[in-house]
């Protein structure tokens, strides 16, 4: 007999995947998206603040949670997806997450236990979650908790996508959102640190049986800018509303080809077309693409992307995009 093994272990087991990184989306000339485009206070983001010191992970305002929940919410809605629900009970885990990487001034999805202020809910955070760290040489760069889900979003220089993947899942039904800003307790290059963790591992899934949504694709219709690096890669990939998260979605994306022309019908060129097989996601595999030319904010493009072998069957799929 096979014992069933829970769907968090899977997942688990899956998270150490995830690559980590510093980066941040580039700027955009002309873009009036300016949700995540500024620099943050300090003294806005606590209601207690941390002490890195004392091994102190600090509370971060509710109000600053919610920048980010209503964020997320905001480009789901526009890809057609269910939103999500904030969990308070991941809190003390994204936080204590947050308060690792920011006295270690490093990041792992599991970190030793000879790491300055390890705890084990602390680890518990960092293996389930999207994890980033930013550094600065003065207090006032901090960055808005906005634009930390940008760069992970973005996922800049990281080939699986598997930040932007998991915040873009379907199936996706709790996130919870931790910061820390310190002073690292190692020796670092830079003085101040923020860490940050968002949870996206539950042992709850979206039901989402009754979408309409078909596909995924990034970016799509209107688009905040600072939520795209038109360097790096888009992708798209396939939704079956009525097929289990983990079975099979009979979908090959070996024989695709991806077409890009903008409202002028100028062709854009494209390159490194290749496939994600990896089905974490509850999609199909994914197909990503770097656009060559440089995009334009405000100009609209239309993709077009022919030969998906669908049950079988070939099929093409059109939609476009516009960077506001």
């Amino acid at each position: 007999m096979i014992k069933k093994i829970p769907l968090i272990y899977l997942l688990l087991t899956l998270v150490s995947c995830f690559p980590i990184f510093n980066q941040e989306p580039q700027s955009r000339r002309g873009s009036n998206d300016n949700t995540s485009n500024r620099q943050t206070s300090y003294d806005d983001l606590y209601d207690d603040k941390p002490d890195v010191s004392r091994g102190y992970e600090g509370i971060l305002k509710r109000s600053e949670k919610m920048k980010v929940l209503k964020r997320l919410n905001k480009i789901r809605k526009i890809h057609g997806l269910l939103p999500v629900q904030y969990n308070v009970k991941d809190d003390i885990r994204t936080q204590k997450c947050s308060l690792i990487i920011a006295s270690n001034a490093q990041m792992s999805h599991f970190p030793p236990k000879n790491w300055r202020n390890w705890s084990k809910l602390g680890y518990e955070g960092c293996s389930r979650s999207n994890i980033l760290i930013w550094n600065y040489s003065r207090w006032y760069q901090l960055k808005s908790s906005e634009q930390m889900l940008d760069i992970w979003l973005v996922d800049n220089n990281v080939d699986s996508l598997g930040h932007r993947l998991w915040l873009l899942s379907p199936y996706l039904k709790y996130v919870s959102f931790g910061r820390v800003d310190g002073v690292p307790l190692v020796s670092s290059s830079w003085p101040v640190v923020s860490g940050s963790a968002i949870s996206v591992v539950n042992t709850k899934l979206q039901d989402i049986t009754g979408t309409k949504t078909r596909y995924i694709a990034y970016p799509y219709h209107n688009y905040p800018s600072k939520a795209v690096n038109p360097d790096w890669y888009m992708h798209f990939t396939i939704v079956k509303p009525k097929i289990s998260y983990w079975q099979k979605k009979n979908v090959s994306f070996d024989r695709a080809k991806v077409y890009i022309r903008d409202d002028q019908n100028r062709d854009i060129q494209i390159s490194s077309t290749q496939i994600i097989r990896k089905h974490y996601y509850g999609t199909s595999d994914i197909l990503k693409w770097k656009v060559n030319d440089d995009l334009r904010i405000g100009t609209k493009y239309f993709v077009t992307i022919k030969k998906v072998l669908d049950n079988g069957k070939l099929r093409s799929y059109s939609y476009w995009f516009r960077l506001r």
